[in-house]
C-alpha cells in the first residue's frame, strides 16, 4: 500500500512540473529533494567532499542521515522507475505537434537520466547495480519475457537456456545490422536509460581490471609497502571499486523455481554489462562466441534448428565462463587487498600480511578481531595492533554493546606481557582512544560565545548509560566547557587516558544492576535542573525512561535560558522472565560414556548457500565422522530443507531418518544421500522454512523413539542466514 501510494505521490508531483511549461524550477526541485533523500554520509560524494575538505570539514562532517531506516534506498528506486514508466508512456503516446506533450517527455528523459547519472554517487555500487535490474526487468517486460502476474510466475518453464534465456539475448542484446552489439542510445530496445547505467558500470568495471592487469604485468603490489612513504609523508592505495560485489550474475535466482523470473533478470543484465565492459568484449574467447551467437540467432528461426540451438547455447556456456572467471579475479584481488579478510583468514591463517589488514575495511577488520580472539592467533591480533598505531586508521568501536561484550579490565597486573590478554587489552585501549577520536569534531577551537554543556547520567545504574554519557561529555570537551555527572558524581574526561579510566571504572563494577522507580529519576532529573545546571548553559541528560517535569520546573527553564535534552540508550521494560538451564547430568554423561551420542545435522539447501553448498554437504559428513572416532555415537539423521513446502522448485524438507551407526553400510547411505537428495536449488522468494524443517526433525525423533533419557542428542544447524 505505502509503495503504490509513493507511486501516486509521484505522478501528481509530475502533474505539478508539467503543469508549470514556461520554467523547469519545480523539476529541478522535484529532483534534488529525490536524491537527497537518498544521498548519506557513506556515499561516494560523501566521502569525496570530506576528503576535499579536511581542513575546513565544519558542513560535510555534521550532514546526518535523517533518513536512515526509512527506506530511503527504496524510495529512490521507486522514484526513478516511476518517472522512467511515465516517460514511455509519454514518448509512445504524446503528440508530435503539442508543445506540452514535448517539453513533458523531455524533461521526464531529464529527470531520469539525472538520477541514474548521480545515483551511484549519492548511494554507492549497490544502487548503480540494482537500478540496472530494475531497468533490465522493465525492458523483458515490455518485450513479453517476464510478466508482473504472480500465478504464472510459479510454473518455471522447461529448458531455461534454450528457450528462455536465449530469446531475450536475442532481442536485448543484438540488433539487425552490422554491428552485432548494439551501441544506438536512442532504439527502445534495449532502453537508452539501461544502457546509461551499464555504461558507467562497464568503465569501473574496465578500470579494476585494468589494475589488476597492472599488477600482474609489473609483478609488484599497486598498494605500496608500509616502509615507503610518499613525498609528504602519508601512504597512498590504489583501490578497487566494489561494483563487482553486487553485480547481476546468473547465480541469482533459480532456473527451475518461481524465482526464475529474477534469474532471466540477472542473467540478461549480465550479459549486457560484460559485453559492454571492453577488456572482456575484446577476449578472444567471449568475443569469437558472442559473434557466433549473433549469427546463429540471426540466421533465422533458430528454435527449429535443434543443431544450431544447441550451438547457441554451447556459447552462452562459454561466455558465462569468462564472465565468473573474470569476476572471481576481482574477487579474489579485492580479497588480496583487504577487502574479504575474512574469507581469507578462515581458509588460511597464515596467508595475511600487514599491507592486507592496513588496507581492509572496518567491518572485514572488526570480524577478523573476533575470530582472532576465538582462536587465539597471537601473529593476527599483533598486525592488528600495529594497524591501530595510527589512530586515523585504528579500528573503532561499532557500538556501546561491542564494548560492553568484549571488555577486560585495563589494569589487570598479573598479565604476561606478550600474551593473547595483554594484546587484546592493547587493542582495547587503541580502540576506544579511535573511537573518542572519531566522535570529536575536526574542529576543536570553541567558538566564541559558544553554550557550556553539562552531561548527566540519572536513575538506574545502567552501564551502556554510563558509558554513553562518558563518550559523550569526552566528544564535547574538545569543543566546549563541559561537564559530567554520573549518578550525583562529577567525572572528569578532559583527556583520553581520563576517558579510558573512566570508562574501564564502569565496566568493571560490580553494582551496576540496581534499580530505582520512575519517580525518583523524575526528581533526579528536576535537581539536575534547579541546582547543577548554571543560567544559559544545556544541559543532555541520558535517562532510562520518560521524564515528567513539573510546571514549576518548566517554567525555570524557560526564565533561565536553559535547554535540557533527554536520551534513552537503552529502556527498561521488567517483565516476568524465565529461565532456562541445561540439565546439569549432560556433562557427565559425556565424561562418563555411558549414554551413546545421536547426531542431527540440519543443512540450507536453497540456491543463495551457492558454492558452499558442497563443503557443507562434506563438512556435516565429515562431523559426523569425527564425533563418531570419539565417542559412541548411535544413530545420525541429515536433513535438509528449503523455502516454503509448495513452492515451485523447493522441495519438502527430506532426511535420512535416523540410521543406526553400527551397520556398516551407513556411512555409504550418508553419503549417498547427501550426494543425491539435497541439491542446491531454489530459494530467492521467500524466508527458508526453518519451522518445517525443526517439524520434520521432531517427527524422525517421533519415529526413531528417542529420548534425551537415554542419550546425548546435538544438533548442528547449517545455514546462511538466521530465523526470527
Amino acid at each position: 500500500d505505502e509503495a503504490h501510494q509513493l507511486v501516486q505521490l509521484v505522478c501528481e508531483l509530475v502533474v505539478l512540473c508539467a503543469d508549470d511549461s514556461s520554467s523547469v524550477d519545480r523539476w529541478k526541485f522535484f529532483l534534488l529533494v529525490a536524491c537527497h533523500r537518498r544521498y548519506h554520509s557513506k556515499s561516494p560524494a560523501f566521502k569525496e567532499r570530506r576528503t576535499d575538505n579536511d581542513h575546513d570539514s565544519a558542513g560535510a562532517d555534521h550532514i546526518e542521515d535523517s533518513t536512515a531506516g526509512d527506506g530511503e534506498r527504496l524510495v529512490y528506486y521507486l522514484t526513478m522507475l516511476s518517472l522512467h514508466r511515465l516517460w514511455h508512456y509519454a514518448n509512445t503516446n504524446a503528440n508530435a505537434k503539442n508543445e506540452g506533450d514535448k517539453n513533458l517527455v523531455t524533461n521526464l528523459r531529464i529527470a531520469v537520466e539525472s538520477m541514474i547519472r548521480v545515483c551511484f554517487d549519492i548511494g554507492g555500487s549497490r544502487d548503480l547495480n540494482a537500478i540496472v535490474g530494475h531497468l533490465t526487468f522493465e525492458t523483458l517486460l515490455r518485450l513479453g519475457h517476464v510478466t508482473t502476474d504472480a500465478q504464472s510466475n510459479k510454473n518455471a518453464p522447461r529448458k531455461f537456456g534454450k528457450k528462455v534465456l536465449l530469446p531475450a539475448l536475442k532481442e536485448c542484446l543484438f540488433v539487425e545490422d552490422d554491428n552485432y552489439i548494439s551501441a544506438t542510445s536512442t532504439t527502445s530496445v534495449p532502453d537508452p536509460f539501461l544502457m546509461a547505467a551499464i555504461a558507467k558500470i562497464s568503465a569501473m568495471l574496465d578500470s579494476d581490471l585494468d589494475q589488476v592487469s597492472s599488477l600482474s604485468k609489473s609483478n609488484s603490489n599497486i598498494i605500496k609497502d608500509a616502509n615507503t612513504p610518499t613525498a609528504d609523508g602519508t601512504q597512498t592505495y590504489d583501490c578497487l571499486s566494489t561494483i563487482h560485489v553486487t553485480l547481476p550474475h546468473n547465480g541469482r535466482g533459480s532456473k527451475k523455481g518461481a524465482s526464475w523470473q529474477r534469474c532471466l533478470v540477472n542473467c540478461v543484465a549480465e550479459f549486457l554489462i560484460w559485453s559492454k565492459t571492453t577488456s572482456v568484449a575484446t577476449e578472444d574467447r567471449f568475443s569469437t562466441s558472442l559473434k557466433k551467437l549473433c549469427t546463429l540467432t540471426m540466421a533465422g528461426d533458430i528454435d527449429m534448428d535443434t543443431v544450431a540451438l544447441d550451438s547457441a547455447h554451447e556459447c552462452i556456456l562459454q561466455m558465462q565462463t569468462t564472465i565468473r572467471k573474470r569476476r572471481q579475479l576481482l574477487n579474489s584481488e579485492a580479497r588480496e587487498r583487504g577487502y574479504l579478510l575474512c574469507s581469507q583468514y578462515l581458509l588460511e591463517r597464515s596467508s595475511l600480511r600487514f599491507q592486507q589488514i592496513r588496507a581492509g575495511k572496518a567491518g572485514d577488520l572488526s570480524m577478523l578481531s573476533r575470530l582472532a580472539k576465538k582462536f587465539g592467533d597471537a601473529r593476527t591480533l599483533k598486525m592488528l595492533l600495529n594497524r591501530n598505531t595510527d589512530l586515523s586508521k585504528a579500528q573503532k568501536a561499532e557500538s556501546i554493546g561491542d564494548l560492553l561484550r568484549d571488555w577486560q579490565d585495563v589494569n589487570h597486573i598479573n598479565i604476561e606481557k606478550d600474551s593473547i590478554e595483554a594484546i587484546e587489552r592493547q587493542l582495547q585501549i587503541s580502540m576506544l582512544k579511535a573511537t573518542v577520536v572519531a566522535l570529536k569534531p575536526k574542529n576543536n577551537i570553541a567558538a566564541e560565545g559558544q553554550r557550556a554543556v553539562l552531561v548527566a547520567q540519572t536513575g538506574q545504574a545502567d552501564k551502556t548509560n554510563a558509558v554513553c554519557a562518558i563518550l559523550l561529555a569526552s566528544a564535547i570537551q574538545s569543543s566546549t566547557s563541559c561537564r559530567l555527572v554520573l549518578n550525583g558524581v562529577e567525572k572528569d574526561v578532559s583527556s583520553e587516558d581520563l576517558t579510558l579510566a573512566s570508562i574501564d571504572e564502569v565496566m568493571v563494577a560490580s553494582d551496576y544492576s540496581s534499580h530505582s522507580d520512575c519517580m525518583d529519576e523524575n526528581v533526579a532529573v528536576q535537581n539536575i535542573i534547579l541546582e547543577d545546571l548554571a543560567d544559559s548553559q544545556d544541559a543532555i541528560i541520558i535517562s532510562n525512561s520518560d521524564i515528567q517535569l513539573t510546571e514549576d520546573t518548566l517554567k525555570h527553564i524557560t526564565e533561565h535560558d536553559k535547554t535540557v535534552r533527554v536520551h534513552s540508550p537503552s529502556r527498561y521494560d521488567v517483565k516476568d522472565s524465565v529461565e532456562v538451564k541445561l540439565k546439569p547430568n549432560i556433562a557427565e554423561k559425556l565424561r562418563s560414556k555411558s549414554h551413546p551420542i545421536v547426531l542431527s545435522v540440519v543443512l540450507d539447501c536453497t540456491a543463495s548457500m551457492g558454492c558452499e553448498i558442497e563443503g557443507c554437504k562434506q563438512g556435516a559428513v565429515q562431523t559426523i565422522k569425527t564425533f563418531s572416532s570419539l565417542a559412541p555415537v548411535s544413530r545420525v539423521n541429515i536433513l535438509g530443507y528449503w523455502d516454503p513446502i509448495g513452492m515451485k522448485g523447493d522441495p519438502d524438507p527430506r532426511s535420512t531418518g535416523y540410521l543406526d551407526m553400527r551397520l556398516d553400510s551407513t556411512h555409504a547411505d550418508i553419503q549417498e544421500f547427501v550426494d543425491t537428495q539435497l541439491p542446491c536449488e531454489g530459494g530467492g522468494d521467500h524466508p527458508e522454512d526453518v519451522p518445517a524443517a525443526i517439524e520434520k526433525l521432531i517427527y524422525d525423533i517421533e519415529i526413531a523413539n528417542i529420548s534425551s533419557d537415554d542419550c546425548v542428542h546435538f544438533l548442528f544447524v547449517i545455514a546462511d542466514a538466521g530465523y526470527r
